[in-house]
């Protein structure tokens, strides 16, 4: 799989709580409340409301990454299982550290989310890739997208069926906060663990 670089430039941050409400109004679906935590218990078509909301007033092209540019973001260069290496211990993101992965050290979960950036960042800068919440992307799943799909910048753009989410949340166990996990939920899904980061495009 390669990215043909049109320059996208993610966000640092999963959207927060505070970002959300100034875009798009209170949300009383929230689950774990505060201004600095993910905004989580979000829909994909919210997602879609929000970026929309945010490239109209602004004039930059705001979207949700594709599953591809999810990833490598995520690895940040590397092309281990986590982007800190080949396992994830207790304090590196928040995730079911209860679990081990690899031999990994574990410790006691946190069990709800946490403030944005409250962990180191992988090479590329960027916070929560791994755990607190599962981050919604652009393309339609579909199983075997990887083998049959373009080799090049693939998305899968279909219309009917189940959206990736990637990442994992803090509900998850390390297993399944690698950098190439896989995962799916309905357009309309909300739930506790399922929330958001946004990608500008850089012409």
């Amino acid at each position: 799989m390669l990215l043909d670089f049109e320059l996208f430039i993610g966000g640092k941050y999963e959207v927060t709580q505070r970002q959300y409400e100034a875009v798009l109004g209170p949300n009383r679906k929230f689950k774990f409340i505060g201004d600095e935590y993910p905004a989580e218990n979000v829909e994909w078509y919210q997602c879609g409301m929000f970026c929309n909301a945010v490239s109209n007033k602004t004039g930059l092209k705001m979207r949700l990454p594709t599953e591809a540019e999810w990833e490598y973001a995520c690895r940040a260069g590397t092309d281990t299982a986590f982007n800190t290496g080949a396992t994830i211990i207790a304090g590196q993101a928040n995730y079911d550290c209860g679990q081990s992965y690899q031999g990994g050290r574990t410790g006691s979960p946190m069990s709800r989310t946490c403030k944005v950036g409250s962990y180191q960042p992988n090479a590329f800068g960027l916070y929560d890739m791994h755990g607190n919440v599962c981050e919604w992307c652009q393309d339609i799943y579909k199983n075997d997208f990887y083998k049959k799909g373009p080799q090049v910048d693939p998305v899968n753009d279909g219309r009917k069926g189940s959206r990736v989410v990637r990442g994992g949340s803090w509900i998850h166990p390390p297993v399944m906060v690698r950098c190439a996990d896989r995962n799916k939920r309905i357009q309309g899904a909300d739930r506790k663990y399922l929330g958001f980061r946004v990608l500008m495009e850089v012409e």
